[in-house]
């Protein structure tokens, strides 16, 4: 006999939703904005983006993100 779950089907989030207000993983910013894992780490280092650390994975926060993949700087 099956169990019955409890859980409800989640909808999926989309990565334009996560942009606005959740995090994205550094493979996915550097997908979006066409750059190298060196290349992200590089712009990093000198300023250009920032991560937060959740438990052991690294994360870029969507706002900071989406003035990443646009070219802006995180710092206005």
């Amino acid at each position: 006999m099956p169990k019955a779950t409890t859980q409800k089907a989640q909808s999926p989030v989309t990565i334009l939703e996560r942009l606005e207000a959740g995090n994205l993983s550094i493979d996915e910013v550097c997908a979006l904005a066409d750059r190298s894992k060196t290349g992200f780490y590089s712009d990093l280092k000198a300023g250009l983006v920032t991560i937060r650390k959740i438990g052991r994975r690294s994360v870029v926060p969507g706002p900071v993100a989406r003035r990443y993949i646009a070219g802006e700087s995180v710092m206005a």
